[in-house]
């Protein structure tokens, strides 16, 4: 499954990069929110990762872009940000996960999300 992985921090998007391209899956990552819409476009990706507190853009507005646009496309809010995950699901998350570097729940959701595209 290719996944789009938006987050302010570049050790994150490298850290997912090697975990989850070591699972199998494609990693496609931006420090960006603004170039979220045209690297759906271009990458079709399975689901998009956004984490909290973007460098260009409001994370519950990135949300509601993609929902706009994309409504079948999974989308997960990936924080620890408690005020975020409140709201999330009125923004379009589907998913919930915890922002760290243990990649397990991540891992569960994108098997959810493959086995439900199956």
């Amino acid at each position: 499954m290719k996944i789009l992985i938006v987050d302010r921090d570049e050790s994150i998007l490298f850290l997912y990069k090697e975990e989850f391209e070591a699972d199998g899956h494609q990693v496609v990552g931006t420090l960006s929110g603004r170039a979220v819409p045209e690297l759906i476009a271009k990458e079709k990706p399975g689901v998009v990762v956004v984490g909290s507190r973007l460098i260009d853009f409001d994370t519950l507005e990135l949300m509601d872009l993609v929902k706009a646009a994309h409504p079948d496309l999974p989308m997960v809010l990936n924080t620890s940000l408690y005020e975020l995950r409140v709201r999330a699901k009125e923004h379009g998350a589907e998913y919930l996960a915890s922002r760290t570097s243990d990649l397990m729940e991540l891992r569960k959701i994108f098997k959810e999300i493959e086995q439900r595209i199956k």
